[in-house]
């Protein structure tokens, strides 16, 4: 996530693993970009993207890590229980990727299985976002800075019994 980072420029997305959530970009189409070109789709407007992860099983949330680069503008974390009921746990309206932290929830969280967990991330690719560093640019999903990314990082715990299989 930091300036002068090593790497490919347009690495792909890894895999969702059971740790985090992240927007694959490149084959799901997901409105933030372009899924044949993998170009931001909105250059100058305001752009939402939203990630879920839902618990396979009982557990509990240790610390929530939003993440995106320097066109993020805003990140929030939501809880959707099975019966539908939501709860803020994080919100962030002026995100600043200078001041990526983890948050440390005070208390493990429990979470029953099924309990979906929201992220959604807000995007000022406009020329008024001090932080942007070319607003006429085609934006990608990459690991460099002048690229973007979002990813909603979470530690958990199982606290249940795994799920069964069905055959």
């Amino acid at each position: 996530g930091e300036e002068g980072e090593e790497g490919p420029a347009a690495q792909e997305p890894e895999e969702e693993e059971e740790g985090g959530i992240e927007v694959s970009t490149k084959d799901e189409g997901f409105p933030f970009f372009d899924a044949a070109t993998g170009a931001l789709v909105r250059t100058v407007e305001v752009t939402e993207v939203v990630a879920a992860y839902t618990f396979p099983r009982d557990g509990a949330i240790l610390s929530l890590f939003p993440h995106t680069h320097l066109r993020g503008s805003a990140f929030r974390y939501e809880l959707v229980q099975p019966d539908g009921s939501s709860e803020l746990l994080l919100d962030l309206p002026r995100y600043d990727f200078n001041w990526q932290l983890v948050y440390q929830l005070r208390e493990p969280l429990a979470v029953a299985a099924g309990t979906v967990l929201r992220a959604t991330a807000w995007y000022d690719n406009s020329a008024s976002n001090p932080a942007n560093p070319d607003p006429t640019s085609e934006v990608r999903w990459g690991e460099q800075t002048f690229e973007e990314m979002m990813i909603g990082y979470l530690d958990w715990v199982p606290t249940g019994p795994p799920p069964t299989e069905t055959v």
